[in-house]
């Protein structure tokens, strides 16, 4: 009996060896996220495997409370990942004092804005309206 105990043990050790190869190389957030919750199951069957063995019931509670995080823990990283493919763009420091007569264009969004001409056109919009 004792062999297949040890034959259970080395695949749930070479199904480790394989994940973590995937958790370390995946391409994209949710292959590690997969990969990552594959670990969590593999060392839950590992206690449940080891509880089984030694007929020891005390690493039950383990497993249950490995179970609700791996869970809780795997939707709350699919409900806020960001997407692989979004690129995210920081918005320009005020690195330089604005001056408001003078058109100056700022870098670091996605669309370059004329300052000077948005504020020309606020202005002619104000006029036009009777605002201040």
């Amino acid at each position: 009996m004792t062999v297949v105990w040890v034959i259970a043990a080395t695949m749930l050790l070479a199904a480790a060896a394989i994940t973590m190869i995937r958790i370390l190389a995946g391409p994209g957030t949710l292959d590690r996220l997969v990969a990552l919750d594959t670990l969590i199951a593999l060392s839950m069957c590992s206690l449940a495997g080891w509880a089984a063995y030694s007929l020891d019931s005390t690493v039950v509670p383990a497993v249950v409370a490995l179970a609700l995080l791996s869970f809780v823990g795997s939707a709350a990283i699919a409900r806020f990942r960001v997407r692989d493919d979004v690129v995210r763009v920081q918005p320009p420091r005020d690195e330089v004092a604005y001056h408001p007569g003078e058109a100056e264009t700022v870098v670091g969004t996605d669309v370059d804005a004329d300052q000077g001409a948005a504020i020309a056109a606020d202005d002619e919009l104000d006029e036009k309206d009777g605002d201040s």
